[in-house]
């Protein structure tokens, strides 16, 4: 069996998300997506709304007891404050993509403060949510599924965040895809890959534990007609094709 390891996948990943990288320096103006967001007590980015709202202190009368006086000193703190926050520049839905894939979790919460789109359809019809179960970001993940991001949204090969994550030594992050429902048993449409065969595949036995226990199928055949057993043995990984092959006996 000559086909490679599906973790060369990356290859290919990785490759259309080269233009995206750029985008961390100049998406926002040229600004590192790690230092965009200015955070306040709820840990997202503090907002300016009530120094850009324009309010009656701007225009004060005889009356108003809380008017300043020309002796009145504004805070330095408030004001360098105030300064920062109204020079953060907007992030493009581009960086937001690449924060995902970097799993630059402040930059995702600003983007979601500024109303970006968690669930945005990019290259290759991936998603936030793909870019950073690819990479095992879960923190990031779990930020995205919280804006309700499509958990099993399928990108151009009919591939999804599972079929990622499963590819790498991504525990945390698979477990939280399938705690949030994600389908352990659906294929893609290239060449009917499982989560399953792309964990095998790799040897990653933790991540082959959790789809079974999820209920992924051991019987299910990509369209050569090989099932996750096959990939793990034909790629050298004895204990996984070993646990597969005696779940397969046990349920024939």
């Amino acid at each position: 069996m000559t086909r490679p390891h599906h973790r060369n996948l990356a290859a290919t990943f990785t490759a259309s998300l080269l233009p995206l990288a750029l985008v961390v320096l100049v998406g926002c103006g040229g600004t590192d997506l790690a230092t965009v967001p200015i955070e306040g007590d709820d840990g997202l980015p503090a907002e300016s709304s009530e120094q850009d709202a324009g309010s009656d202190d701007a225009n004060p009368t005889a009356d108003d007891d809380t008017a300043s006086s020309p002796n009145d000193t504004a805070d330095p703190a408030e004001s360098a404050s105030t300064s920062i926050s109204s020079s953060v520049p907007m992030m493009t839905q581009e960086a937001f993509f690449a924060a995902a894939e970097e799993g630059l979790s402040d930059a995702i919460r600003s983007g979601i403060r500024q109303g970006l789109d968690a669930d945005a359809v990019g290259p290759e019809g991936r998603t936030p949510l793909q870019l950073a179960s690819f990479n095992g970001h879960t923190e990031v993940v779990k930020l995205l599924l919280d804006q309700d991001a499509v958990v099993d949204h399928r990108d151009s090969a009919g591939r999804t965040a599972l079929m990622y994550a499963s590819t790498a030594d991504n525990v945390d992050t698979v477990k939280l895809l399938l705690r949030r429902g994600a389908n352990p048993n659906l294929a893609d449409k290239v060449e009917n890959f499982t989560p399953l065969m792309f964990a095998a595949a790799e040897g990653q036995l933790s991540v082959v534990d959790l789809l079974l226990d999820a209920g992924a199928r051991v019987d299910s055949k990509d369209i050569d007609g090989d099932t996750a057993g096959v990939f793990a043995a034909a790629n050298g990984h004895a204990e996984v094709a070993k646990r597969l092959e005696a779940i397969a006996e046990t349920e024939q």
